[in-house]
């Protein structure tokens, strides 16, 4: 059984419509996607992202086969649609409920 983590990938740049040269796995991908926390909105971390939800990725195998579900966006692949995400963490739901008053 292999690390999901450790699967690897190609993915198309969305500015030049070019392939990937090297594989990235899963776990690089997953640090590409997740976005940036000192941005103040979604919108400027979209904006400066290298990758972004709608990114194409194609799965490849150890033996370099491609995936053969073909091309899909990082938000319909297990694990990275949970990097595309957007999470939200009640740090001190006390404090928040005061300001809030």
């Amino acid at each position: 059984m292999s690390n999901v983590l450790e699967h690897k990938f190609v993915y198309q740049n969305s500015t030049t419509g070019k392939v990937s040269s090297t594989p990235l796995t899963t776990r690089q991908l997953v640090q590409l996607l997740c976005p940036p926390i000192h941005h103040s909105s979604a919108a400027a971390a979209a904006a400066t992202a290298i990758m972004t939800p709608d990114t194409l990725v194609l799965g490849i195998s150890n033996t370099y086969e491609y995936d053969k579900s073909g091309w899909k966006p990082c938000k319909q692949v297990p694990v990275l649609k949970e990097a595309c995400a957007e999470w939200y963490y009640l740090v001190n739901h006390e404090q928040q409920q005061q300001q809030q008053e």
